[in-house]
């Protein structure tokens, strides 16, 4: 009876800090929003105050007549769904491959593509715009996406997935007379959904923020 009831205390305690933690992560936000929705003269008033006293969107509406944000918005959607979307194809595929098939100078390439991926951005930004632009391809949605249809991190993220699954499970498959394709499509992908799921949140968050090339093309 103690011991039930000392868990219940540790798990009531427990749920009272990540409330207030929850709470603490979202007041920023919150009050992003409650300032927007408040005139100038409110936003500048000391002491602050939280509950705005004449609510107004004309905020928004300023915001929207100065630039086409809703098309900004629009761009950077398109251009992360693809890339997240390419990311998560070309790394599962390469990743399978990698994992699960041998030939010749497979640990190099694997190395060569790993070392990519220490190589930062700002070491090449200047020969991959000289580059789009021999391309034509500057101002373009393909000269912002083309450079981020594949993550190198991610084709190691997959790789150690897949090396998980059994190797009996595919031969069990090969046996049966499936294909490669197949086995990739049946077996390779929904065991690696949580994998997947993981890759494709942090790809489109990569993309989201990827303010380089964007900025490049103007």
């Amino acid at each position: 009876m103690l011991s039930t009831q000392r868990e219940t205390l540790e798990t009531g305690i427990m749920h009272v800090v990540l409330i207030l933690g929850s709470i603490l992560m979202v007041m920023p936000f919150v009050w992003m929003f409650v300032t927007s929705i408040k005139p100038s003269i409110e936003v500048l008033s000391w002491p602050p105050s939280f509950i705005p006293k004449s609510p107004t969107l004309e905020n928004y509406r300023t915001v929207f007549r100065t630039a086409p944000f809703l098309r900004y918005f629009l761009n950077t959607f398109l251009i992360s769904t693809i890339s997240t979307l390419s990311i998560l194809f070309t790394s599962s595929l390469s990743g399978f491959i990698f994992a699960k098939h041998r030939f010749a100078g497979r640990n190099v390439l694997f190395l060569v593509m790993l070392t990519t991926a220490m190589i930062p951005l700002e070491t090449y930004m200047i020969s991959l715009y000289i580059l789009i632009n021999k391309f034509g391809w500057i101002n373009t949605y393909q000269g912002v996406v083309a450079p981020i249809l594949v993550m190198s991190f991610g084709v190691f993220f997959m790789r150690q997935s897949i090396l998980s699954i059994p190797d009996e499970l595919l031969d069990a498959a090969r046996i049966d007379g499936s294909s490669e394709w197949r086995i990739y499509t049946t077996i390779i992908l929904p065991i690696s959904r949580s994998a997947l799921g993981a890759l494709a949140i942090f790809s489109y968050m990569s993309a989201w923020a990827f303010f380089y090339l964007a900025s490049n093309s103007h």
